[in-house]
């Protein structure tokens, strides 16, 4: 039998119509999430997770945007570590970990949802890079960078929804003003979302579990860990509860966020 090239093509899961509605879609360049993260989005998503400092509640809306247009991965990288010398020379925290690159070892970022075989088997996914811009600046002040990953079973009928937090890097003269904090909201925003596009694909009689992975060294990493985590559950119980496919079963995320 000839084999043609499409026949080594593995099937994508996710699809455009699976983020209808949805704050985040899937396009061209892949994951797309461009949102103002205000009072509304802060008292909505802590009231059932955690407390939010009143300092931060009411402050002005963000602007968070994937894997932006303006500035470049390398422009935005050289930005932070220049406001880094400047503002805060003493410190230690490398900029640019985790930010992803090309075959050439350049900072780009990562503008395909893509499909890949590796000895784990058949999984999707994409590194993002969730870049925040001051209100009355076009400047950015931060960034959340993270990936995440898909895995279908189709013979088992499991999925594997995996959420890899790398780095929250807020400008040292932008610190204290709740940026980390709603940058954090965006990403369990995203991954909100890319678990309710999950439970609208996958086949009749799938299994869906999943993973928060936040293994960078320090106490705020795990602290960001955890929320996204505690979010995420609150999003598993909302599906068992009000989710139209029943005969798709949901297992709460488990959470590896050690330092």
């Amino acid at each position: 039998m000839r084999m043609t090239a499409t026949a080594h093509i593995p099937k994508q899961v996710l699809g455009q119509k699976h983020f209808s509605g949805l704050k985040t879609q899937l396009g061209e360049t892949g994951i797309d999430f461009c949102s103002w993260i205000g009072p509304d989005d802060r008292e909505c998503m802590f009231c059932n997770v955690v407390e939010v400092d009143p300092r931060f509640a009411d402050r002005p809306s963000t602007k968070v945007v994937v894997n932006p247009r303006r500035p470049s991965l390398k422009t935005l990288e050289a930005f932070f570590r220049n406001e880094q010398r400047r503002y805060s020379p003493g410190e230690h925290v490398n900029v640019g970990y985790g930010l992803p690159t090309d075959e050439e070892k350049r900072r780009v970022y990562r503008q395909t949802w893509t499909v890949e075989t590796d000895m784990d088997g058949i999984w999707e996914g994409q590194d993002l890079v969730v870049v925040a811009f001051g209100p009355d600046t076009a400047k950015p002040v931060g960034y959340f960078s993270f990936k995440v990953k898909v895995t279908l079973d189709r013979e088992d009928h499991a999925a594997d929804l995996e959420i890899e937090p790398v780095l929250v890097y807020v400008s040292p003269r932008h610190r204290g003003n709740g940026y980390g904090i709603d940058l954090s909201i965006a990403c369990a925003l995203i991954c909100e979302d890319l678990l309710e596009a999950t439970y609208r694909a996958v086949p009749s009689g799938t299994t869906i579990s999943g993973l928060v992975y936040a293994d960078y060294e320090s106490a705020g990493g795990e602290k960001i860990g955890r929320f996204i985590h505690e979010y995420i559950s609150v999003k598993v119980d909302t599906l068992r509860d009000y989710g139209r496919r029943r005969s798709v079963d949901l297992i709460h995320f488990e959470l590896d966020a050690d330092y």
